[in-house]
C-alpha cells in the first residue's frame, strides 16, 4: 500500500487516568507521515477514542464520545480502545460508526490500524521516544507500569488491564532523557498500580530503586509520582523521596473508606489504622508534603457511622483534598451483587458531604502554604490573560510572568488563594535539574 501525499485528519479523545493519557500519546507518536492530528471537535477521517470504565458515568461518557464522532462525520472510521472496549467489546462494536475495537493489550497496534483505515501504509508506523508537546501538556505522564493483581470488590479496571507488568528501567530512562532533551520540565510517572513497579522484572526491583536512579541521573528537572497504594508507601520509598527536591512533595494515596467494616467488604488489603500510620509517618519525613486521597461514598453495607468515621478520619489526618466517587455498581464485579445496597439519594448526600469536607481541607492546605517558596512549572495555557502553572505541592497557580517562561521550571512564592488554587510570584528561573539540589 502506497502512502498518500494528502494529509489524513485524525482526532483523539481520552477519558480516565494518566495511564490512558500516556497510552494515547504513544499511539499518536507512532503515527506515520501523512497524518494531521486535529481537535476532536473538528471533522476527521479517523477518530480514536480511549475509553474508561471506572464508573458508570465513565461508561456513559465513552459511549457519548463514539456517538459524537459518528455524528461529526458518518463516513469516518471510529476506533475504540481502552478499558470499556476491553471489558465489553461486543457492546462497543455494536455502536453505530465503530469500525474497530482494540483491547488494552492491542493498543501498540492501534497506530497501524489508524494508518490502515486512513489508506496509509501500516508498516510506516513507528515506535519512537515520547514527543513533548508543551502547547498541549507541560507535565506529560509516562507510563512505567500497567495492570493490577488487586481484587477490590468494586473495581473493573484490574480485569481490563490484566496482570501487573513493568517497563524495564533502561527503557524508562531512555524515555525520561528523551523528554528532558526536548525541554520537558516535569514528568509524571504513572501506572495502574504504580507502587508495584519492578516486582515482575528479573531480578525484581522496587519503585524506590527507580526513584534513586532518577535522583542519581537527573534526566528531567522534576518528577511527580501518580497515585500509590498505601501498602506500597514503605519507609524505603519515603526516605528516598525525603532526601531530594527532585521528587515532588505530593502524594495521592487512595483511602476509599475510613471504616474497617467497609474496607473489608471492599476487599482492600489494609485497615484504617495502617493507612493513618503511614500517612503520619510520611508527613513526619516529608515536611510540607501535600497528601490527597480517593474516597467512595455509599459502598454496599456502609452505615451512617461508617460514613461519619470516614469524615472524621480525613479531618484527623489533615488530608489536603479528596477525589469523591459515589458508588455505582459495575457489572461483573462482586460489589454489584453485595447485600446492603445503599439508596441513591443517600449515596449522593454522603458524596456531597465528603466534597464539602474536601473543599474545606483544600482551603486549609492552601492557607498553610501561603508565603512558601517552592518550584512550579509554568503552563503554556493562560487564564484571563495570565499564565497558569502547577506547584511542587500540586497547587494550580496563576501568575504574571514573561512568556519565555512558559513550559519552564521556576521558583515561586505562593501568595493569595484563588477559587481553586493560589497566586504566585516568580522569583527565579531554574535552568537545570542540578538547581534543585
Amino acid at each position: 500500500m502506497v502512502s498518500r501525499l494528502v494529509s489524513v485528519r485524525v482526532a483523539f479523545a481520552t477519558l480516565g487516568c494518566k495511564v490512558n493519557r500516556a497510552d494515547t500519546s504513544a499511539i499518536r507518536d507512532g503515527l506515520p507521515a501523512g497524518v494531521e492530528v486535529v481537535a476532536f471537535e473538528q471533522p476527521a477521517d479517523v477518530y480514536v477514542i480511549n475509553t474508561c470504565t471506572v464508573t458508570a458515568a465513565a461508561d456513559r461518557q465513552s459511549r457519548q464520545l463514539v456517538h459524537r464522532a459518528h455524528r461529526a462525520n458518518p463516513s469516518a472510521a471510529v476506533i475504540v480502545t481502552g478499558c470499556l472496549a476491553d471489558r465489553r467489546p461486543e457492546e462497543v462494536r455494536a455502536i453505530d460508526g465503530v469500525a474497530h475495537v482494540a483491547s488494552n493489550a492491542a493498543k501498540p497496534l492501534v497506530a497501524a490500524e489508524v494508518a490502515r483505515r486512513a489508506g496509509l501504509d501500516p508498516a510506516a508506523t513507528k515506535e519512537i521516544l515520547p514527543r513533548y508537546r508543551p502547547e498541549e501538556m507541560t507535565r506529560p505522564p509516562l507510563k512505567i507500569q500497567d495492570g493490577c493483581d488487586g481484587r477490590c470488590a468494586y473495581c473493573a479496571v484490574a480485569a481490563a488491564r490484566g496482570r501487573p507488568t513493568s517497563v524495564d528501567a533502561d527503557r524508562v530512562f531512555a524515555q525520561l532523557f528523551g523528554l528532558g532533551r526536548q525541554g520537558c520540565a516535569e514528568v509524571v510517572l504513572a501506572g495502574i498500580d504504580l507502587g508495584a513497579w519492578g516486582r515482575d522484572l528479573e531480578p525484581p526491583r522496587r519503585l524506590a530503586d527507580l526513584v534513586r536512579r532518577v535522583i542519581r541521573e537527573r534526566p528531567v528537572r522534576r518528577v511527580r509520582l501518580s497515585s500509590i497504594e498505601i501498602l506500597h508507601l514503605d519507609d524505603d520509598l519515603v526516605h528516598t523521596i525525603a532526601g531530594t527536591s527532585l521528587i515532588c512533595r505530593h502524594l495521592h494515596l487512595p483511602l476509599q473508606s475510613g471504616a474497617d467494616p467497609v474496607l473489608e467488604r471492599m476487599r482492600r488489603p489494609y485497615g484504617a489504622a495502617v493507612y493513618a500510620d503511614r500517612v503520619r509517618s510520611a508527613r513526619a519525613d516529608l515536611g510540607d508534603v501535600v497528601i490527597g486521597a480517593d474516597v467512595i461514598s455509599g459502598f454496599p453495607g456502609e452505615r451512617e457511622e461508617d460514613h461519619l468515621r470516614t469524615l472524621a478520619m480525613v479531618e484527623e489526618l489533615g488530608l489536603a483534598y479528596l477525589h469523591v466517587f459515589p458508588f455505582s455498581p459495575r457489572p461483573s464485579t462482586p460489589a454489584a451483587s453485595l447485600s446492603g445496597q445503599v439508596p441513591g439519594p443517600v449515596i449522593r448526600a454522603r458524596a456531597r458531604e465528603l466534597r464539602e469536607v474536601g473543599q474545606r481541607l483544600w482551603q486549609r492546605c492552601r492557607r498553610a502554604l501561603q508565603g512558601l517558596e517552592t518550584t512550579a512549572v509554568i503552563s503554556t495555557k493562560r487564564l484571563g490573560g495570565r499564565f497558569t502553572g502547577f506547584s511542587d505541592q500540586a497547587v494550580p497557580l496563576v501568575t504574571d510572568c514573561d512568556a519565555s517562561l512558559a513550559g519552564r521550571l521556576v521558583r515561586v512564592e505562593l501568595g493569595a488563594l484563588t477559587e481553586t488554587g493560589m497566586e504566585a510570584t516568580v522569583i527565579d528561573r531554574l535552568e537545570d535539574a542540578r538547581d534543585l539540589q
